[in-house]
């Protein structure tokens, strides 16, 4: 070629190539095993947090708790042989004053209170969205089975989110509107690779889920003191959005259709109690009614009107 040599040229139709490749979305990706063995694990997990942080809360139920707690070591005691602890007042320890990587059990930090006792609607929303990044990019790597392709740009995140978490990505959830803010609240899980602009996770392949506790009590103790501070813009406050993309809510593989078995059903006219819970297996017709699906009054007869027409005149215009 006049312009370069056929070495060079193909060199730069090969890159060429592999850049278009690198780009371009992998439409037959299917979730495998170890996704699906970490997010049914993440769900149960995650649910089992969020019922003993309202288990704390609730003043008779944190009795019950610790009572339970102290039946346990109790009975530790006994099969071991040793000596059954006394009966005495739980230890007193400010969660504040612990560091947050010293913490082994986040589930219990030494008094039987959980790390994750002040998490908010947003701290979990961090929390879930750090881990559903964090597996859903060490999954990615896995699923392709292309050494070349190692990740994907923000403009797939969505479709590849749907595919795996199924449920649609919103950065609106999270009070921002564009990926560079998002990214630096989950800073310490997830980056934009600077030469490439693709999504890294930040944390190993077998990052135990309590690890993302950890970071996301990290952050909420950060923002709480630059809130202190006088830092307006410190605080969260993300939209509560509705049905399974809620904060939280992860969704084990196949449950999608037996939580849309049980949404709200609206009454039908004319129903007296106001209607009730969409059963299980339900059509999506009300008994009784069209093919509709919902019973309409009929249109009223012999109704008075204020407004009478004219007989046409002229060229048919009305005369009022």
């Amino acid at each position: 070629f006049e312009w370069a040599s056929q070495d060079t040229a193909e060199t730069v139709v090969k890159d060429w190539i592999f850049a278009k490749k690198m780009t371009q979305r992998v439409e037959n990706v299917q979730p495998g095993q170890w996704f699906k063995d970490a997010w049914t694990e993440w769900a149960r997990t995650i649910a089992g947090w969020k019922r003993l942080q309202a288990e704390w809360k609730d003043p008779n139920k944190k009795k019950a708790l610790l009572a339970k707690k102290a039946e346990a070591k109790k009975k530790e005691a006994e099969e071991k042989g040793e000596e059954a602890p006394k009966e005495e007042a739980p230890m007193e320890i400010n969660a504040d004053d612990l560091q947050v990587s010293s913490v082994e059990n986040v589930a219990d930090i030494g008094s039987g209170e959980p790390l994750f006792a002040d998490f908010t609607y947003e701290d979990w929303a961090l929390l879930s969205a750090r881990y559903e990044l964090h597996v859903l990019l060490h999954s990615f790597k896995k699923d392709v089975e292309d050494p070349d392709r190692q990740s994907f740009t923000e403009k797939d995140l969505g479709f590849y989110y749907q595919k795996y978490m199924k449920r649609n990505w919103a950065l609106r959830s999270f009070a921002v509107d564009t990926m560079e803010k998002f990214i630096d609240l989950v800073k310490d899980t997830v980056r934009l690779a600077p030469q490439t602009a693709f999504l890294e996770p930040l944390q190993g392949e077998e990052t135990m889920p309590s690890a993302f506790v950890k970071l996301a009590e990290e952050h909420r103790r950060e923002r709480t003191r630059r809130a202190d501070a006088g830092d307006e813009g410190a605080e969260l406050k993300f939209p509560r959005t509705a049905g399974i993309a809620a904060a939280g809510a992860a969704v084990a593989p196949g449950s999608v259709g037996r939580l849309a078995a049980q949404q709200p059903l609206r009454a039908p006219y004319g129903t007296p109690n106001g209607g009730g819970t969409r059963p299980a297996g339900y059509a999506g017709v009300v008994p009784g009614a069209g093919a509709g699906g919902f019973k309409r009054p009929a249109p009223p007869t012999n109704t008075p009107t204020s407004y009478v027409a004219k007989r046409p005149t002229f060229g048919g215009a009305w005369k009022r």
